[in-house]
């Protein structure tokens, strides 16, 4: 077996230049510092790894590293790239099992946070690039079973970025690599969430190894402090100490030229000393002031010291005198056109660069979504659409100041904002000179719409009270929920809530809501509990997906209270009255109002004062669906949102109809007065909940937890469309002794115009129609049943009231007083197999141009066709 190199990749020439100008571009703009790595063997485990000469670590840490100033390095003998770890945390996981390798990446994620640099071979593994917390911590490692391991590589390694893997496969990266991000715009990990992410993977490893007998598998031991020798180590020393003592003190205004002067005091030391860079740089990385926020610019900074420090011809009395500050000279000025020269006004924290070139704004693009994600600029994803959460000032009836939640689109000057907030942007001419600018127009519209790039969490939606998750945790603490995707805004203070709250607590907490409903003129007990269910489902609504019912108030006059109702839930909910929307003349005019709520985030829509019915795709849309699909006003473009609504409707003698029924709870109140309006509230509730919300608050939380921590016993069966309501709210009122409130839906299917009108057309038409015509009837023929006694020489004998009257009734469904064949027979359409009692309509379509309609199941002869 051959198990040499390929031949000719062994030759005297240099590398590729694409690869030498890939390895430039990622110490220039990225700030990594690149090794040469000696070809992979094509079949040969272990192989493309190994780093080209001995003094490859030493090499690599030179400014700039020695593969760019010895031409013996970049030789097409090693043509795979490696990158030292100092300051980086490479996450890699060697695990051979995709489904494992899944699931270890995703915990990863998780603990972590996203990362745009994720580095894979044609296998299961994988290996996540972050930012360390400090640049010299050592490698930390989880072993399991049969080789699987998941490392966390650190100080005095690297890992090949570039290149072929030994089994042949080009490494690769996605959505960014490390010659497109630069180090400081990646994430950085904290030590202790490392440490727990390694401590808690045997689940998906296997268990450790044993240990050998004189194995050990604990962290190196940290470098012992030098021991002087003699005098002038002694003075050496004595030096060092000093020098970091004074970097300890460096403040804002002077960490640049501070940091580069003790440098240059210690390079002049090092050699006689016997001191390293990266020795003197782990002091100084630990004396500087936590308030440094730009490491990598630090470490080059210091590092620049060393170099010119070691390069002075000043004698060592002369240093010594430099050091003490008399008469010496003012340390070297950095170059002009340095990359890192970008030093932020006092005060404000130092930024990831982000560099444009011509011809590379994609890379601009990646390097500023990574800025954003690091900087947490709080941008999310809402399908294609960036969106942000707000907070809007607005001022109650009452005069007081509220802050109401809300969901904005991120336009492309805000956009343009955050990424000018997040990193610095900079600009190089024909000369080579770097120039400071705004982020491009160019970059700004391509990062809008990166649509699938996007590293932004996902959001559904807005709230501001706390609520629960679908399994029952308590969603309290103020952010974004990865859970629910819900953002917590501005909650109220509740009082602490049980984990495992009694039955008797959740009565106490249901008899505190109810008193907020004593003096509302409930028609019976169902209504009640309908109304119960209004202020439970709003606060409980993250652990309630997809949808919940649709809440129907309804009134025989006004001033009943119906309007009050829904400011009481909606004042438990969102801290202030409930805001609605008026019902438009038109259908679709309603319907846009509605859309721009929900786009806007409203958590709870409500529609005031709907006349008699109470219609529409929206509503039947938003009422059930898990994702809607809206068009914004204006545009043409659809939006998919998460269903994170409570829709809510009030209105005098309103009743719902077609599909709506079936999705409608309905609460009626009736006060039993001429004018209910004169009557006034001993109480008022919604000032009772403005004055202590989270108690109210808190009462909804314990009866959802509580029937949970139950067991959810006696669970209702399943209303269609609405499992997670009917077992959360409805089921729990029904435990707690309260009627089930969908008992409400019996009485609005009566109440459904559409019903009515079939059962009027059925009736007429089974009852008083005679038998004329034995293949059915079409719809003509049925209108000129219905109106034959408008004929001149009708005989009253064969009037039929009743046929024309229901027929009538069809047309005033579509505002209209003319009985029309097209919209009677769209209506025929839509009633085919429709049954009323024991009669059914069906079609005869033998004639494709002229339907023939039968009902068949009744009493008479209804067209001739005989009924089983």
């Amino acid at each position: 077996m051959n198990d040499g190199p390929p031949p000719g990749r062994f030759g005297p020439g240099p590398a590729p230049a694409a690869i030498t100008a890939q390895r430039r571009q990622v110490w220039e703009r990225g700030g990594y510092r690149p090794i040469p790595i000696l070809n992979a063997v094509i079949g040969k485990e272990g192989t493309g790894k190994v780093p080209l000469g001995r003094e490859w670590q030493l090499g690599c840490c030179e400014d700039p590293p020695r593969i760019f100033t010895d031409a013996t390095l970049n030789t097409d003998a090693a043509v795979n790239t490696g990158l030292w770890c100092d300051g980086l945390r490479a996450i890699d996981a060697d695990v051979d099992n995709y489904k494992d390798a899944a699931a270890l990446e995703a915990k990863a994620i998780a603990k972590f946070g996203p990362t745009i640099c994720r580095r894979r071979a044609d296998s299961a593994r994988f290996l996540l690039l972050y930012r360390a917390e400090a640049p010299d911590l050592p490698k930390k490692s989880a072993i399991g079973s049969n080789n699987r391991r998941v490392e966390a590589l650190g100080r005095g390694q690297q890992f090949v970025a570039f290149g072929r893997h030994w089994q042949g496969a080009t490494l690769t990266w996605s959505p960014a690599g490390p010659d497109e991000t630069p180090i400081a715009s990646l994430p950085v990990i904290k030590e202790s969430d490392l440490d727990a992410f390694l401590a808690d993977l045997e689940p998906l490893i296997g268990p450790p190894p044993p240990r050998k007998a004189n194995g050990s598998t604990a962290e190196p031991p940290a470098r012992p402090a030098r021991a002087p020798g003699d005098a002038m180590q002694h003075r050496f020393e004595r030096r060092r100490e000093t020098a970091m003592a004074a970097i300890s003190r460096l403040v804002d205004g002077e960490k640049h030229d501070g940091l580069l002067r003790q440098a240059n005091v210690l390079g002049g030391y090092a050699g006689d000393a016997g001191w390293s860079d990266n020795e003197l740089w782990t002091d100084a990385r630990a004396a500087l002031p936590a308030s440094v926020k730009d490491w990598i610019a630090a470490e080059r900074t210091f590092r620049d010291g060393l170099k010119n420090g070691r390069a002075s011809p000043l004698v060592l009395e002369d240093r010594e005198r430099l050091h003490q500050g008399n008469g010496a000279a003012p340390p070297p000025p950095r170059p002009p056109n340095d990359r890192w020269d970008f030093s932020p006004p006092p005060g404000e924290p130092t930024l990831p660069v982000v560099t444009v070139y011509q011809g590379k704004r994609h890379y601009a693009a990646t390097e500023g979504i990574s800025a954003m994600v690091t900087a947490d600029t709080s941008i999310f994803q809402r399908d294609t659409q960036l969106v942000r959460c707000v907070l809007i000032k607005a001022i109650t009836c009452e005069g007081k100041v509220i802050n109401v939640p809300g969901i904005t689109k991120v336009t492309l000057p805000m956009l343009a904002r955050e990424l000018g907030r997040a990193a610095e942007w900079q600009r190089v001419n024909a000369k080579g000179e770097r120039t400071r600018i705004d982020p491009p127009k160019e970059v700004v519209e391509q990062i809008a719409n990166m649509h699938g790039f996007w590293p932004f969490s996902p959001l559904a939606g807005v709230i501001s009270t706390q609520t629960l998750r679908p399994d029952g945790s308590l969603l309290d603490q103020p952010g974004y929920d990865a859970v629910t995707g819900l953002m917590l805004m501005d909650p109220p203070k509740i009082p602490a809530i049980h984990d495992r709250p009694t039955k008797t607590q959740a009565l106490e907490a249901l008899a505190l809501l109810n008193e907020l409903l004593a003096e509302f003129p409930f028609t019976d007990n169902i209504a009640r509990s309908v109304a119960m269910s209004m202020l439970l489902t709003p606060v409980l609504r993250g652990a309630l997906p997809p949808a919940v019912p649709l809440h129907i108030v309804t009134a025989p006059a006004p001033g009943t209270g119906k309007s009050y109702l829904l400011d009481t839930a909606a004042a438990i909910a969102t801290g202030e009255r409930c805001p609605v929307f008026a019902v438009a003349p038109k259908e679709e005019e309603t319907e846009k109002r509605l859309v721009g709520a929900a786009l806007a985030g409203f958590p709870i829509i409500a529609l005031d004062n709907v006349s008699s019915i109470l219609t529409g795709d929206f509503l039947a849309q938003v009422s059930e669906r898990p994702i809607l699909t809206l068009r914004p006003l204006g545009g043409s473009a659809l939006i998919r949102v998460s269903n994170s609504f409570t829709v809510f409707a009030n209105g005098n003698n309103i009743a719902a109809t077609a599909d709506l029924v079936r999705r409608t709870v309905r609460c009626s109140l009736d006060s039993d007065l001429e004018n209910p309006e004169d009557r006034e509230f001993h109480a008022d509730p919604v000032a009772l909940v403005l004055a202590d919300r989270g108690k109210y608050v808190a009462a909804c939380l314990t009866v959802a937890r509580a029937y949970i921590a139950a067991g959810l016993p006696n669970k209702c069966s399943h209303l269609p469309s609405y499992p997670q309501w009917s077992d959360i709210v409805r089921s729990a009122l029904v435990w707690l002794g309260w009627p089930d409130p969908v008992d409400s839906m019996e009485l609005a299917r009566t109440d459904d115009p559409s019903r009515l009108s079939r059962a009027m057309l059925f009736t007429a038409w089974d009852e008083e129609w005679p038998d004329r015509n034995p293949n059915g009837v079409t719809t003509a023929e049925l209108i000129a049943a219905a109106t034959e006694f408008e004929r001149p020489g009708f005989s009253d004998e064969r009037r039929r009231p009743d046929l024309h009257e229901a027929c009538l009734a069809i047309a005033r469904e579509h505002r209209s007083s003319t009985i029309s064949a097209e919209r009677l027979g769209k209506w025929l359409r839509s009633a085919v197999d429709a049954r009323v009692g024991n009669l059914k309509l069906v079609v005869n379509r033998s004639d494709k141009k002229r339907p023939r309609w039968q009902l068949i199941g009744g009493t008479g002869a209804s067209g001739g066709y005989s009924r089983s």
